[in-house]
């Protein structure tokens, strides 16, 4: 089979998401198919990807409804590979409408990958334009998609229950993470990394870690706050943001975030890691990891913490409650529950032995269930499928 991946939003460094996408598209050329890509915006981890497929870049069609650039290179990527397949990440709705005029000339099948509740359900937001949006796309689902892959069971329920699309082609993949990716570097080596980051000695001080971009759903400001609670009881605890900054209409969050630790006197326990090429370079020796996040499709990071060995607390949301099984693998947490996130760490902290048996418990879960592996299999299988059909 022949696919096409189209993605409207890529990070300004390479994450779990192009780590994936590159070993799906090695599993295609195995079985004797190519690939092509096509990306909104220009990034210099992309050189890499043209040792599988060929690369076209669609500038500045991010949250465009319509880019006749995406419509005229798409039009290229099918021609080019004689493409069984368009697979859609991040919803670009400029590459949904291209992929659908288009389907109609060349009859591939539509496969769009939902990583995310849609905004106008997340965020309820009453303007016209976000009202239509169920009815728009079930117009697409019913007539042009063949499949609507989502990450956790909440988003499935989400478009089913929103009129997004027919049951019958709402499809639940779990992501996957490459266990390999966890161990290139060991506690000792990540230990050696988050020093020359921060500048400070760590020795045996415990380290408290959440990977996540700058932007408000993350919620940094919860871990800031739980930070500040456990430093009082606990001075010697290093607390690490690990992320880069999404900027929406030039402005971000980090500024606020930068004041917030000031203003709490956390200069010598918080610290910002922008500079990690790889965040999965530092997790083991995280002794806890967290996520904060307002909503939250599946949290990927809580996979790969959890891959590493290590304990978890997320905010009990969607498809973060999905992944971590309460007292067993983690805690789950109230959203915006800074209180109850400090005594998850602190009581994590006083208990080493509760710690390893959850990161023992952890690590079993995630190879079982959220292997790359697992994810690879998952969408072959679906592709044939639909294929067949």
């Amino acid at each position: 089979m022949n696919v096409v991946f189209a993605a409207d939003y890529v990070a300004s460094s390479p994450g779990a998401f192009i780590r994936s996408l590159t070993k799906l598209a090695k599993k295609i050329i195995e079985n004797r198919g190519k690939v092509a890509y096509l990306f909104s915006e220009e990034r210099f981890y992309l050189e890499e990807l043209k040792d599988t497929g060929i690369v076209y870049v669609c500038n500045n069609t991010t949250n465009r409804n319509f880019s006749l650039q995406s419509l005229i290179n798409l039009a290229h990527a099918v021609r080019k590979i004689k493409a069984d397949i368009i697979h859609i990440h991040f919803v670009g709705m400029a590459y949904l409408i291209a992929a659908s005029l288009l389907k109609i000339f060349w009859g591939y099948k539509l496969v769009v990958h939902w990583r995310c509740i849609p905004d106008c359900v997340a965020k309820r937001k009453n303007k016209f334009r976000y009202k239509l949006s169920p009815y728009f796309y079930n117009f697409l689902s019913k007539r042009f998609i063949d499949a609507n892959i989502v990450i956790s069971k909440a988003i499935g329920r989400t478009l089913i229950e929103n009129q997004f699309s027919p049951h019958e082609k709402v499809y639940v993949i779990y992501n996957g993470v490459d266990p390999k990716e966890l161990t290139k570097c060991n506690y000792a080596e990540a230990q050696a990394i988050i020093e020359k980051l921060i500048e400070t000695k760590l020795f045996s001080k415990p380290v408290v870690g959440m990977v996540a971009d700058y932007s408000i759903e993350k919620d940094h400001k919860t871990f800031i706050k739980a930070a500040k609670l456990v430093q009082q009881q606990n001075p010697d605890v290093i607390f690490l943001l690990v992320g880069s900054e999404r900027k929406f209409f030039g402005k971000g969050i980090k500024e606020d975030i930068l004041r917030m630790i000031e203003s709490l006197k956390l200069k010598d326990n918080v610290f910002l890691l922008d500079k990690c090429f790889y965040a999965t370079e530092i997790i083991p020796r995280f002794d806890i990891g967290v996520l904060c996040s307002h909503n939250e499709g599946l949290g990927n990071v809580i996979i790969e913490y959890m891959m590493a060995g290590v304990p978890v607390i997320g905010t009990n949301t969607e498809g973060i409650a999905e992944v971590i099984d309460d007292g067993i693998t983690g805690y789950l947490i109230p959203s915006n529950g800074h209180n109850e996130l400090a005594e998850r760490i602190i009581f994590l902290l006083n208990n080493p032995e509760v710690r390893m048996k959850m990161g023992i418990n952890g690590k079993k879960c995630a190879l079982e269930k959220f292997s790359l592996e697992n994810w690879i299999k998952n969408i072959i299988n679906l592709y044939d499928k639909i294929l067949d059909s």
